[in-house]
């Protein structure tokens, strides 16, 4: 890869394309494959060099000299061969200048060209470098301040070149292959190794890059084959990804658990006599030399404090002893200062200094803080020493201020200062602060770490005036230890990283591992000032911040790429699209799902971006994703989309949006057209139905005239003969049989009228007569198939009425649903339960059958059928099976 920086260009070969460009924005990136017809994509491009407005690029055919311009219209880049060099076997390429390059050829031979007056270049020397061994594989090749450097696979050698003469200049890490080589503007060369990546200097010294945002990721670091400087930046392409650091360094350096640093939990950090840095631990005490590391004072008990005596003394605190270091031996702190006769168990967890031979320690058990009189030999309790009844227990941390020394409690603040104790509160409408950890002064201002209410700023009279907390961009309000930088920057440890708050503007920057950090867990206790640097202790080790080196000015730079496009029909063939330069998708109507993917292409902070998207006209909020770079997207209706997606760097700015539209195809019965011709079938069936009703009605009507017709003419009929025989009974004209026929005649006009009213008036009907109705046509169905049937109701609804229409539905509907478990469910019992629901009834129809997959008899005309007929009667249908469970319907009354 190459870099334009005038143009914000970054050249690039591509594994599937030969080359792409890379136009790197302030704000956003944009990635094109590059296809530049005169070069094979047979032949790979071996190397990519920048010359001015003209880009080299090399393979094993020969030298192409390209123009690559952009089309201010459409954005899109386009590219031209304007010059071919017939140099064969080209295996590696270098810039010596605006218009000079040299390139490497398999047979080591190192040709220089330069640019005539015509605009063309040509070979202007050439000479083979003997001093490579034969059958060594060439990686890279570079220039470095006029002379030339090769990465190989027999290391870094490094050579003059004048004209047709070479000198070997040296070779360095023979053991290891060297894949990588970059100047830096001060001639700082980095080195990427198979094993690890290097720093050479002007005075030809190696070292190795040990510390930065890549010291926890040995695979980063092993797997780089590609290195470029962008000023003052620092780019390392690796098959983890593609990263980039700063020059200058980090300001952060680690130090952490590994085969030879065994401390676990670091509670304190401080200095002994020697300047040795001392750590007091969950499980030891030990001391680190930044040239020599980590040394074991005592692995048997957990240490609070490591602290010197005014005589020089050095006074460690286990969890429930206080001793004095004697070397590598501890005395009992009694055998050598009497006055702690009796308070030898107290374990202390802070000491300040106050004037010529005193300390005030704070105790960790509980046991409150003490004034410790060297000179006088004399140790009492704070408040004893002042005279005071109220007492002060449990304490958290110990701060001095000019003449005074404050004391942090969970519940209070107490400062001590000319012999007084005085009580303060952090001031506050709302509600007092409370788990004081540190503080600091700043001017006029004092800065507090108050456990989960985060940052605390105050005057002097400890007014609150802000709070800084999770709300404003502080990383976790568990907050511990807070130091001051310069009146303008703290740096304040956590729970969840470092956090670097300027004082004047009240901006936040978090650091986490990713930065360089031992771990993103510190502890309470845990940090210590000195020779300009803060030490900062948590779990496993501690970081060593140099604030001088922090760039606290937030990253503006988005580079969110959209990078495939995965879809499946509904064959589950998935297609993979590339979105490198498109705007807009196509889907075809089998298309069940796509799935949509980004990354913010060139940092390595991946754990602290964010993305977040939002397809308009549906969404009107973003939806963020947290560190999920890809969406699916499932079951949208046919129509267009526009999907926008936006990212977060590593101090949560933003990008600008990134939009691609998404078109979905209709499925055939989705399109207008076939919407059009249902309409129109739907309404020509509604109409024909309209006249169907018609017409039916017409035929009841008819039907109800034709019975009242032959009501009348039977009724009459028989009345008429009734009158007749009873004229001649009274007559005496054969009075018995008269009055007998009178009596059959009003017995059968009776019959007949009562069948009628049956019929016409359904308030005769009752739940009784549905039952017999349905054992007259079940019982003998399911008897031929060998089905027992069982038809009952409970003894209270048996003589509750129906009307006409509930009897005609519920019969048909009980008919629907037994036909049905006869013909397909396989049943040997089938059962009509009629019980009580409220003022109506219930009915539930149910059978031991093999039942079905209801998502499929929803579809069919018989549960439709049964719903539309309860719907008449205002009933519903529920329905109630799985295959092997039986099958289950309840008419319920709405």
């Amino acid at each position: 890869m190459c870099f334009n920086n005038s143009k914000h260009e970054l050249l690039t070969t591509y594994t599937k394309a030969g080359l792409a460009v890379l136009n790197y924005g302030l704000t956003s990136t944009f990635f094109q494959l590059l296809n530049i017809a005169e070069v094979s994509t047979d032949a790979p491009v071996l190397a990519v060099e920048n010359l001015g407005d003209e880009y080299l690029v090399a393979n094993s055919d020969g030298l192409y000299l390209v123009s690559v311009t952009k089309n201010t219209n459409s954005g899109l880049y386009s590219s031209k061969v304007i010059q071919f060099l017939p140099v064969k076997n080209t295996i590696a390429a270098c810039k010596t200048s605006v218009t000079a390059f040299a390139v490497l050829s398999g047979n080591n031979v190192i040709s220089a060209f330069e640019k005539n007056k015509d605009g063309r270049y040509k070979m202007t020397s050439n000479a083979t470098l003997d001093f490579i061994e034969k059958n060594t594989e060439i990686y890279t090749f570079k220039e470095n301040n006029k002379n030339y450097l090769i990465g190989s696979s027999k290391g870094l050698y490094q050579f003059s070149f004048f004209k047709n003469l070479v000198s070997n200049l040296g070779q360095y890490i023979p053991e290891q292959s060297v894949y990588a080589v970059c100047t830096v503007y001060d001639s700082t060369v980095y080195v990427a190794g198979s094993k690890k990546l290097y720093l050479l200097n002007k005075a030809k010294r190696l070292t190795e890059i040990t510390s930065g945002n890549f010291s926890r990721n040995e695979n980063f670091l092993s797997t780089v084959y590609n290195i470029f400087s962008d000023s003052n930046r620092i780019w390392i392409a690796s098959q983890e990804g593609l990263a980039m650091f700063r020059h200058e360094g980090t300001p952060f350096y680690s130090v952490k658990e590994n085969e030879s640093f065994i401390p676990n939990h670091i509670y304190q950090i401080n200095k002994n006599k020697s300047e040795k840095i001392m750590l007091s631990s969950e499980n030891g005490l030990y001391t680190y030399d930044p040239g020599s590391g980590i040394a074991v004072n005592r692995k048997e008990d957990t240490y609070f404090l490591s602290m010197q005596a005014p005589d020089g003394n050095q006074i460690v605190s286990s969890i429930n002893h206080t001793y004095v270091q004697d070397r590598n031996d501890l005395l009992s702190i009694e055998k050598i200062y009497p006055e702690f006769e009796g308070f030898e168990n107290l374990s202390f967890n802070d000491f300040e200094y106050l004037d010529t031979g005193r300390i005030i320690l704070s105790t960790e058990n509980e046991s409150g803080v003490y004034i410790w009189d060297q000179r006088g030999k004399k140790i009492k309790r704070l408040e004893s020493l002042l005279g005071i009844s109220e007492r002060i227990n449990q304490t958290n941390n110990l701060y001095k201020d000019s003449g005074a020394v404050f004391i942090l409690t969970d519940n209070d603040l107490w400062e001590y200062s000319g012999n007084l104790l005085k009580k303060n509160t952090l001031k506050n409408k709302l509600k007092p602060y409370g788990i004081l950890f540190d503080m600091v002064r700043v001017k006029s201002k004092y800065f507090f770490t108050s456990y989960d209410n985060g940052v605390i700023e105050t005057d002097n009279k400890f007014n609150v005036q802000r709070v800084f907390n999770t709300s404003t961009g502080l990383s976790d309000n568990g907050v511990y230890r807070i130091h001051s930088f310069e009146d303008s920057l703290l740096m304040v440890s956590s729970n969840n990283g470092l956090n670097c708050i300027n004082i004047h503007s009240g901006k936040i920057k978090v650091f986490t591992e990713e930065d360089g950090l031992h771990s993103n867990v510190f502890e309470e206790f845990s940090s210590f000032a000195i020779n300009g640097k803060i030490y900062f202790g948590g779990k496993s080790g501690f970081t060593i911040v140099d604030p001088g080196k922090i760039n606290f000015s937030l990253n503006e730079e988005n580079n969110l790429q959209l990078m495939e496009c995965k879809t499946v029909d509904n064959r589950n063939v998935v297609t993979s699209i590339e979105l490198f330069g498109l705007n807009k998708l196509t889907f075809p109507n089998n298309t069940s799902q796509i799935t949509i993917s980004f990354r913010n292409l060139i940092y390595p902070y991946n754990s602290r971006i964010k993305y977040a998207y939002k397809i308009t006209g549906l969404h009107k909020t973003w939806i963020e994703l947290g560190q999920t770079g890809s969406i699916s997207l499932i079951g949208l209706s046919p129509g267009t989309y526009h999907l926008q997606v936006k990212a977060a760097n590593e101090d949560g700015v933003w990008s600008e949006p990134k939009e691609l539209v998404l078109e979905f195809l209709p499925k055939w019965y989705q399109t207008w057209w076939f919407k059009l011709l249902v309409f129109l079938t739907t309404a020509g069936i509604i109409y024909a139905f309209y006249q169907y009703r018609i017409r039916q009605i017409k035929k009841q009507h008819e039907i109800r005239k034709n019975i009242a017709t032959d009501l009348h003419d039977d009724l009459g009929s028989t009345l008429n003969s009734v009158k007749v025989f009873t004229n001649l009974a009274i007559s005496g004209v054969k009075q018995e049989e008269s009055l007998q026929q009178v009596k059959d005649n009003l017995t059968e006009a009776t019959m007949s009228l009562r069948d009628m009213i049956w019929v016409l008036d359904d308030s005769l009907d009752t739940v009784d007569e549905l039952i017999t109705r349905l054992k007259q046509f079940a019982l003998p169905v399911a008897a031929a198939s060998n089905i027992e049937t069982v038809i009952k109701a409970d003894s209270e609804v048996n003589s509750r009425q129906l009307t006409k229409e509930e009897k005609r539905n519920l019969f048909l509907i009980c008919k629907e649903a037994i036909n049905n478990s006869i013909k397909y469910s396989g049943a040997a019992q089938i059962q009509v339960d009629i019980k009580p629901r409220g003022k109506k009834i219930q009915i539930i129809i149910q059978d031991n059958g093999k039942g079905f997959n209801a998502d499929e008899v929803k579809k069919g005309y018989g549960l439709k059928n049964m719903q539309y007929r309860a719907g008449q009667i205002k009933f519903k249908v529920q329905l109630t099976t799985a295959p092997g469970s039986g099958t289950q319907i309840i008419l319920l009354p709405l």
